[in-house]
Formats: C-alpha cells, structure tokens, sequence
C-alpha cells in the first residue's frame, strides 16, 4: 500500500489528500523521519491549509514531543485567532501537560467568545472535562449542566453519546442515582447506545452499588452480545469492564489479563493512545499489576500513559504508590506532588485527591 500511495503522489504531486494519506501509512510503518518530511511538505505546498499545523501538532504529539506540537499550536492561534479548533487544541494539550491555568483561560476563553451556540457548547463540554480532570467535580457537574442548557437554548438536541460520561462522573461524585437516571435516559432516547454502550454503564452502576456479583450478572449478557457485535470498542470496554471487576474481587492477575486483552483490542482497531479508553485500560491494568506484585510491568504500563498525557494525576498517584513499595521514597513524593499539582483545588470530598495528600504527609512531603 505504501508503494502504491507513494506512486501516486509522485504522478499527482500536488493532492494535499495523497500527501496526508502518505504520511499516515509512513507513521503507521515507524519511518517517522519520512512521515515528518512529508507532513512539512504538505505545509510548505499548503500554508493557508491550518490543517497541516494541525496534523503535524498530532504527529508531534503521538511521538511525545509535547512542546514542539504547543509551539505549531501556538502560532496557529497566533496567525489565526479566530479560528477555534487550533484555540481547543492547545487548551487540550496544555490540560494534558500541567499548563493548568493556560489551558482553563483557553476554555474559559473560548467559551465567552463563542460565534455560534455550537462552539460555545463545545467549549462548556471541554470546560466540563478540565474541571474533571483536575478532581473538580462540583464544577464539573454544574458545567455539564451549563452545557445541556445551552444545547436546549439553541434547540439542539443532547447528543446521547456524550451524555454517557456524565456517568462516571455522577459515579466519582458518589451519586449513584444520578448516574443510573442518566443511563435510563440514554438508553431511552438511543436504541444502539441501549445495546451496545448502555451496559458498560450498567455495571459500574451494580459494581459500585451492589458490589462483584451483581456486576458480573449484568456483565455476563452483555459480554455475549459484545463477542458477536463486531464493535471493537464495544468488546474492548466490556473486557476492560471484566477485569474491573476482578480487580475489585482481589483477583489481580485475572485482571490485569483482562485489562490488557482490552488494550489489545483496541490497539487492533487503531484507537489513538491518548485517547479515554486507551488511557483508562492502560491505568487499570498499572494499578492491577502492581497489586500483583509486577512492579516493572506495571512501571511500563504507567510509562506509557505518562508520554502521551505527562499531567495525568491518576498516572502519578499510582507511580507513587508503587514507588513506595520499592522503598523509592523520593520518587514517590515527586509523583505524589505531581498528582497534587493536577489536584490543587479538587473537592475535599474527591477520594484520589484525599488519599494523595495522605500518602504525602505519611511519606513526609
């Protein structure tokens, strides 16, 4: 295919598509000082095209190469302020890298400058996600709800999918009810979501409510109907959704196994590393490891998180954690203060949070 795409554009030199889908494939080979050429050529052929900052932004940022995809982002602002996926894109990168209050006035800006009701609720939903993120989760909820009366405002819709993740957070806030409502409502409204994403919801409802076995008899259906579906993402979530569940069971070498079948999965399917699933599966299968006694395992699976999201608190607490364990106090606290620097102002009630600044007051930090 690489050949193929490679004559093509030698014959069409001038089809920026050609040129985008060359360094794709270059990437996706490892001939990642290729695809860099050809992501600049594209650039250099395109300089109007804010697309080619933002591809390579990406590949930059896939490589880890945090402050070289901010400085493209950057003068991508710069050049054009008006424009609003360059703007979200830092806000998002400079979440994801520590630049906390950086990235919260991007939210906060483009919220306020919003053209359209479409962008303003877009930038609610990113400035529900910081507040999240950062263990915030009263204003994280009531951002959510700035969002669904925005969408109502302007007489759209409240897209189903999204409304999913106000699950987990009704869930980390402790309010059970809210989140089994929210599910009903979906499921409701979206007869797919029903089928395929509603049950994932269901059993962090049950495992969080009614503990491991009630988990497992909703799990059990559904896993059947995820073997037969097709759906890589659905299959991938509801083995993660099993290895939760053993986890919780105190089984943690099953689930370890079970998270890392579901990375698998989804690494078959080409999901982007950063992205929720990806992460989430990556740190379960950390945190279970290392309660298996694999700490190196375990070191390398938080490693990974940690290259494409450096901020990423739930990351740092659990490095800490098994820091500690190998008598690494120093190291231990860094991390932990890293976790904390993400976690400055969340609610007191928010568990994490709670259970770092134990952890570091034990450890003398």
């Amino acid at each position: 295919m690489l050949a193929t795409v490679t004559e093509m554009r030698r014959l069409n030199p001038g089809n920026g598509f050609l040129l985008q889908t060359l360094a794709e494939f270059q990437e996706e080979l490892g001939l990642y000082e290729e695809a860099a050429a050809t992501l600049t050529e594209y650039r250099e052929r395109f300089p109007d095209d804010e697309g080619g900052a933002l591809l390579m932004a990406g590949f930059r940022r896939r490589r880890g190469e945090h402050d070289m995809a901010r400085d493209i982002l950057a003068r991508a602002v710069l050049l054009n302020p008006l424009s609003e996926r360059p703007a979200r894109d830092l806000a998002d990168l400079d979440l994801e890298t520590g630049r906390f209050e950086d990235a919260r006035r991007g939210y906060e800006r483009a919220r306020d400058q919003a053209r359209t009701p479409a962008a303003r609720a877009d930038a609610l939903l990113r400035l529900k996600r910081y507040h999240r993120f950062r263990g915030e989760l009263e204003a994280a909820i009531g951002t959510a709800n700035a969002w669904i009366d925005e969408l109502a405002r302007a007489g759209f819709p409240v897209p189903a999918y999204v409304r999913l993740e106000d699950v987990v957070l009704y869930l980390d806030a402790g309010l059970v009810g809210e989140a089994a409502a929210v599910l009903e409502e979906v499921a409701a409204s979206d007869l797919w979501l029903r089928d395929f994403r509603v049950p994932h919801g269901r059993i962090l409802v049950a495992l969080e409510s009614q503990g491991v076995e009630a988990a497992l008899e909703v799990h059990e259906p559904a896993a059947e109907v995820a073997d037969t579906s097709g759906y890589l993402n659905f299959r991938a979530t509801l083995t993660a959704d099993l290895g939760m569940i053993q986890e919780r069971a105190g089984d943690y070498a099953a689930a370890a196994e079970s998270y890392r079948a579901a990375l698998d999965i989804l690494a078959d399917g080409g999901t982007l590393a950063w992205s929720t699933d990806r992460v989430d599966f990556g740190l379960g299968a950390a945190r279970a490891l290392r309660k298996a006694g694999r700490l190196g395992e375990s070191e390398a699976e938080l490693r990974q998180v940690l290259l494409h999201i450096p901020a990423h608190p739930h990351a740092h607490l659990e490095l800490a954690l098994l820091m500690e364990e190998r008598g690494d106090t120093v190291g231990a606290i860094e991390h932990l203060q890293s976790a904390l620097a993400a976690w400055e102002n969340a609610d007191e009630s928010y568990e994490p949070a709670q259970e770092a600044r134990s952890k570091l007051a034990e450890l003398g930090g």
